[in-house]
């Protein structure tokens, strides 16, 4: 009886002290998940431009250094947005803030793309505007910028404008003649927000530039995250900041952010920048002359802590094949694939394979390639015309699991048939036609009772 009370006991303490840990854990993602993420994003950029202007970039050396993944793209190309909502989305960025100068310029036509990309492709990306100093020197008509703002992207669309405080946010870049007291006011339509690095900014642009920036931190719970900072090619004074990404400051920032947003001391973290590459400050995959590292790194990193910040330091990349083209039946496979953890320790990743002929699914584990950093699996040589799906699978220390299917519609690839269906399709047809013109001609030059044979 008394071993039966001691057992007892001990499971009761086991089971306080669980659930105590997994309240633990739930208050911490709870805490962090409710933290939004923005990125600033430039749609100024022209390649056909023949000079370099404020709100039309044409990729140009020297002052643009370093080359996107995506080559030097319009920022008017559908198709080039889509695929920047594509990363957004993979890398779960909340909503983007876009840079505009002004109607009717360039970028004002672009961020009407933007929209219109997003509303069409249904994107889960919200976007808001940040005005710049587009008059220059002059002060600005702020009525009718309100007005305009409101009619050309508020009203019509609406459903993927960025809300914050329950209205639409719009932000000002700060600039003496634009954003001072005496001439600056605000609309209550919208939420204002100041953005820059001056004293008197609502929102905190980037931290890069020691001693730029001298109030608190996070202010007004928002704080900035930036890979680096280099303006040599621009303007003079300059700063060069981590361009190699050496000190790794993207990362310091970024362990910043997820102890602000634990400890509850910040609602957003807004990233510096998406495609600012005058600047240098961009996280879309691109390659960096200063950096050894490749066009995905500074992605993969943002990828990381955003979905640590969220609650899922588990991560499984998208996952690659070996041959990527046509796959010969009976010809192996291999499946490569980057999987990282943040928060734990990845105890396994495996792959769960099946075909159309067969309702068996397949399991195994995948092999960890030190070389390549990947985890792989050869899927066996398969007959032809067979469709192979498959999803990645990974676990690790902290009780996590996490699936990469596609949506649910899984990775896979076909198997060639020796002999397609349309070709032997054709070939049966004329083989077909050639015997009926050849019985046609031996009946022709048959001869008949009481008929001459032709000459031939």
């Amino acid at each position: 009886m008394v071993n039966m009370t001691k057992n007892l006991a001990f499971v009761l303490l086991a089971l306080v002290l669980a659930t105590s840990l997994l309240c633990i854990q739930c208050r911490s993602v709870k805490g962090s998940s409710s933290v939004s993420v923005g990125a600033y994003y430039y749609a100024w950029w022209d390649p056909t431009s023949p000079e370099q202007e404020h709100d039309r970039k044409n990729w140009s050396s020297p002052r643009i250094l370093d080359e996107p993944n995506l080559t030097r793209y319009n920022s008017n190309d559908s198709n080039v947005i889509m695929q920047h909502f594509r990363w957004l989305e993979d890398l779960k960025v909340d909503f983007i803030i876009i840079s505009w100068w002004g109607a009717n310029s360039f970028t004002d036509n672009s961020t009407k793309m933007v929209f219109e990309t997003a509303i069409e492709n249904q994107t889960k990306i919200k976007m808001c505007i940040m005005i710049e100093p587009f008059n220059g020197t002059n002060s600005i008509e702020f009525n009718g910028t309100y007005n305009y703002i409101h009619e050309k992207y508020v009203q019509p669309f609406n459903s993927v404008y960025y809300k914050l405080e329950n209205k639409p946010l719009l932000l000002f870049f700060n600039e003496d003649n634009f954003t001072n007291a005496t001439t600056f006011y605000e609309d209550s339509r919208f939420t204002v927000k100041i953005n820059g690095q001056k004293p008197d900014v609502d929102w905190v642009y980037h931290d890069k530039i020691r001693g730029q920036w001298q109030g608190d931190m996070p202010h007004n719970r928002v704080f900035p995250v930036c890979p680096s900072f280099d303006d040599s090619h621009v303007r003079y004074p300059n700063h060069t900041i981590d361009i190699d990404y050496s000190n790794n400051s993207y990362i310091d920032d970024w362990q910043k952010a997820l102890d602000y947003a634990n400890n509850d001391e910040v609602d957003i973290i807004t990233i510096c920048s998406w495609n600012e590459l005058e600047e240098r400050t961009a996280i879309e995959p691109h390659y960096n002359p200063n950096s050894t590292k490749g066009p995905f790194y500074l992605y993969n990193i943002t990828k990381t802590y955003v979905y640590n910040l969220k609650g899922q330091g588990l991560v499984i990349g998208t996952p690659s094949r070996t041959p990527e083209g046509e796959i010969q039946p009976n010809q192996t496979v291999t499946i490569s694939v980057n999987v990282t953890d943040f928060i734990n320790t990845i105890l396994s990743v495996s792959i769960r394979y099946f075909t159309n002929l067969s309702v068996t699914m397949f399991e195994y584990p995948m092999t960890f390639n030190s070389t390549s950093g990947l985890y792989e699996y050869s899927i066996p040589g398969q007959p032809a015309s067979t469709k192979v799906s498959y999803s990645i699978f990974a676990w690790d220390s902290g009780g996590i699991n996490e699936t990469k299917d596609n949506g649910g519609l899984y990775f896979n690839y076909p198997v060639i048939p020796e002999f397609p269906a349309v070709s032997s399709l054709l070939l049966l047809t004329l083989a077909t036609l050639s015997a009926v013109m050849i019985y046609g001609r031996r009946r022709v030059l048959k001869k008949r009772p009481g008929q001459q044979a032709p000459n031939l």
